[in-house]
């Protein structure tokens, strides 16, 4: 539950980006914020 909402607060920050890179899923949840590879890919 906890990072259900973490997602939901930032639906257009690099949630596409999110479902491509698996990996970057548990920084993001890890920092809470976009890493420089989110803005990268888009």
């Amino acid at each position: 539950m906890s990072s259900n909402p973490e997602s939901n607060v930032s639906p257009q920050r690099g949630e596409d980006s999110l479902a491509s890179q698996p990996c970057s899923d548990q920084d993001w949840q890890t920092y809470g914020q976009p890493l420089p590879q989110k803005p990268a890919a888009m």
